[in-house]
Formats: structure tokens, sequence, C-alpha cells
């Protein structure tokens, strides 16, 4: 089990998870329990948007108990912005590279400004720094959403630690572990496939 493979090769407990391309969706919310099961203390893998591959856009923009049909667990969602009603992925990534940073800026304003927000969880992938990096044999679109904006990651995230103060998402994990009573509970429920 990979869980085992990285707390033996690091010496430390694995404390979260974050799916791979947020694939955390209603067709796979029994992944909430195998979450549960693991022990693990939060996950960042549901994404609030409308997206042509992932997002439950009527989860919660902020920190909410994500609850499967035996198991919860605490659930940071990559950062959103609202606008005219509609969540907007801005969490890092593609998005970081993609998207004016003025709207990054924005976007962590507004979630510093929400109550209900509590947190903004931003992710960033090691490959996203090396602009000098082989390229895959990509095409199109998935070309596009690999290295759009690549030679400018570095610069941005200096601008973005140079304005913003913040924390490992264990100790926010942590943190908002021990008040996990007072946050919004969102049941994810697997749908059945329809057949038409």
């Amino acid at each position: 089990m990979s869980k085992e493979a990285l707390e033996q090769a690091s010496g430390a407990a694995v404390l979260g998870y974050r799916a791979p391309t947020f694939s955390l969706v209603r067709q796979t919310a029994w992944a909430l329990d195998v979450l549960g099961e693991l022990g693990l203390l939060y996950d960042s893998s549901i994404y609030p948007v409308r997206h042509d591959r992932y997002g439950i856009p009527d989860a919660p923009r902020g920190p909410f108990m994500a609850q499967g049909a035996r198991h919860e667990i605490l659930e940071i969602p990559p950062a959103t912005l609202s606008v005219r009603g509609v969540n907007v992925p801005v969490g890092g990534g593609g998005y970081f590279r993609l998207l004016p940073f003025p709207l990054m800026k924005l976007a962590l304003l507004r979630s510093r400004r929400n109550p209900k927000c509590g947190a903004t969880m931003l992710h960033f992938h090691p490959w996203e720094f090396d602009p000098d990096q082989p390229r895959l044999p990509l095409r199109g679109l998935n070309r596009f959403r690999t290295y759009v904006g690549i030679r400018r990651t570095r610069d941005r995230l200096s601008r973005l630690l140079g304005g913003y103060s913040f924390v490992r998402a264990v100790d926010l994990a942590r943190q908002l572990h021990d008040s996990r009573e007072q946050l919004p509970r969102f049941r994810l429920e697997t749908q059945a496939p329809f057949h038409g």
C-alpha cells in the first residue's frame, strides 16, 4: 500500500490525501470511507467547481466534514473565487499558472474576509517549477493544461510568499480538527450511473 511505503520512506505518518486530478466526485464517494478507515486526518480532493473531469459544485468552499456512508473526514477544499454565483477554481496548479495574478490575490483577499471560509488551500506540483524539464508527448488541451505559464511559476510563487503568510496543510488540519464540531457537514453519496 502506498501510504505504508511513504511512511516507511519518510519515517513520518501520512495524515493527508489529495486524489489525483481531484477525482473524489459523487461516483467515487466510497473513497471517503476508505480514507476514514486509513485514519487520515484530512483530505483535499473535493473541488467545489464545475469542470469537465472533476468537481462537486455544491460542496462548501471552506473547510467542512465530508461524510461518507460510514466515516467522515475533514475536507479542506482547494481555493475558489465566487464570481456571480459561480465558483472559479484558483487553488494552484494549472490555475495558478494560467489565471492573471491579480485574480489569485483577489481570491485570497475574499477568502480572508469570509468568516465561512476559515482557510484557503493552494497546491503545487514540483515539476511546475522546472521550465526546462523534458516535455511529455501531449497534444491539444492536455499539453496546454500541463505547460501553460510554466516559465513564470517561480516568480509568481515568490510574489505570493512575499505578501501572505502560510501554514502547512497538516498544521491547519490539526487546528480545524480540534473545532470540527463547529464545521459544516456535507454528505457525499455515490450516485447511481445513469442509464438512458
